[in-house]
């Protein structure tokens, strides 16, 4: 919610807007931005049984950036995404690709760690060579604004937002219980992931047995592109 209103508030989005979110997983964003903003929220994803979901949300297709096709050249006051950057290889291309679905003025919102950010992830302490593989993926926001502005971004800023509480309980276990971050590599981690939630969890529940609630503020950067 905190994001959704973020990207509200720096996108300037008025009711009736069209606005474009890139890996949409079940559609949960987008239908919450609908109903806060009253915009009209496109989408994508190329997981097909998420897309079956968000489907019911948002006006949601199956495919990637690359597959979007805009009808009568109408174009988006926003493409927004969240944990897509890491998956992307060639970022310059896929930053040129968002330029041509937006409208003038446009804007381009996501969030990326900083290096603080990656310090507070516990299970990075457990997962060897998972931090250092993280950072490659992620990159720096500085270097992610370079490559924005060389693609054809008119402006980008960077801002710190909070994104709420995380509480390193069960439920947290339940997220990552596949061992998967989705800018490491599944195949090469594998049993260093499923062994570090395993000795996370016994940990979370020895303390939550006793009282004792492990939390830490959850907070990322914000970045904004502005379309020519």
């Amino acid at each position: 919610m905190r994001f959704a209103s973020a990207l509200i508030e720096f996108g300037d989005l008025r009711v009736g807007d069209r606005v474009f979110e890139l890996g949409c997983g079940t559609g949960i964003l987008g239908m919450c931005l609908q109903g806060m903003a009253g915009v009209e929220v496109f989408a994508c994803d190329p997981t097909l049984s998420s897309v079956k979901l968000a489907a019911t949300r948002v006006h949601c297709s199956c495919g990637t950036l690359e597959s979007i096709r805009l009808d009568s050249g109408a174009r988006f006051r926003l493409v927004y995404c969240k944990d897509v950057l890491p998956l992307i290889s060639n970022r310059s291309e896929f930053f040129k690709a968002v330029l041509r679905l937006l409208s003038a003025g446009g804007k381009f919102i996501s969030y990326v760690p900083d290096k603080g950010d990656f310090a507070e992830k516990p299970l990075y302490k457990f997962i060897k060579g998972s931090l250092g593989r993280s950072k490659s993926k992620y990159g720096t926001p500085a270097t992610l604004e370079n490559i924005m502005r060389s693609a054809g971004f008119q402006d980008v800023s960077m801002r710190r937002i909070p994104l709420g509480p995380v509480s390193l309980n069960g439920r947290y276990i339940e997220k990552h219980e596949d061992g998967y971050f989705s800018n490491t590599d599944a195949a090469s981690f594998a049993c260093g992931r499923a062994a570090a939630v395993t000795k996370w969890y016994e940990r979370t529940a020895s303390f939550s047995d006793i009282g004792i609630v492990l939390s830490y503020e959850w907070e990322r950067t914000l970045v904004v592109g502005v379309a020519p």
